[in-house]
């Protein structure tokens, strides 16, 4: 099975557990996550509700409620009109279908890449996680100057990219010239300014390849 998918400006990681709009996490509950992954790996065929309960909640009774409310929270979170469907379709009584263009997507790993966060002599190296910038004693990246709040910027790695946000603080933070107001992907050599305080961020190691398998619905893929 591929690691993910991707269809419009989502993409669905299987293995990382996550949805991402524009790179950016999309919140699902777990369930509503399961519902998706099932509808995109089985997209172009009618599932049946039946089916989908067995799928989705394989060890309890639940009733069609608790699926059409599933349904209805997955469409919330793509933006999705059941009027006129970019994504799920809807057959009366019978059950739904992905429509969706999607891409499967693998991915094959050569080495270990690492991340570096770069402030004057200092080095500090990041592994997959979260990681605070700040002037507290608990911050990953710390910064002694009265310029940086405690707890003044995030960055999260995982597997899918690098991402950093505004932890609230007093001066902002500003990435290549663009101050934050929402999470913002990094990239190498970005320059992060908290105040007048420069940091740069680097990347260095292994390499990493994909593979892109570009599909129209499944069964236009097997035909």
């Amino acid at each position: 099975m591929p690691d993910s998918y991707t269809f419009d400006r989502f993409r669905l990681d299987l293995r990382g557990g996550e949805l991402l709009r524009d790179n950016l996490g999309v919140a699902l509950e777990p369930k509503v996550f399961a519902l998706l992954s099932y509808l995109v790996t089985q997209r172009g065929r009618l599932v049946g509700r039946r089916e989908l309960l067995d799928a989705i909640w394989p060890d309890a009774h639940v009733t069609d409620a608790s699926l059409s409310q599933a349904v209805a929270s997955l469409r919330t979170a793509l933006g999705d009109d059941p009027r006129n469907p970019r994504y799920i379709d809807t057959l009366p009584r019978r059950g739904y279908k992905f429509i969706a263009e999607v891409k499967e997507e693998s991915e094959t790993i050569a080495g270990e890449l690492s991340y570096h966060v770069v402030f004057g002599l200092q080095d500090f190296v990041l592994g997959p996680g979260e990681h605070v910038i700040g002037r507290a004693h608990d911050a990953a990246v710390r910064i002694n100057s009265g310029e940086v709040s405690r707890h003044h910027a995030r960055i999260v790695i995982s597997r899918t990219g690098v991402t950093i946000e505004d932890l609230g603080s007093m001066n902002g933070t500003v990435v290549s010239g663009e101050r934050l107001v929402d999470r913002h992907e990094l990239r190498e050599g970005d320059e992060i300014r908290l105040g007048t305080i420069v940091l740069t961020f680097h990347t260095s190691g292994g390499s990493k390849s994909s593979v892109t398998t570009p599909l129209g619905t499944k069964d236009e893929a097997n035909g």
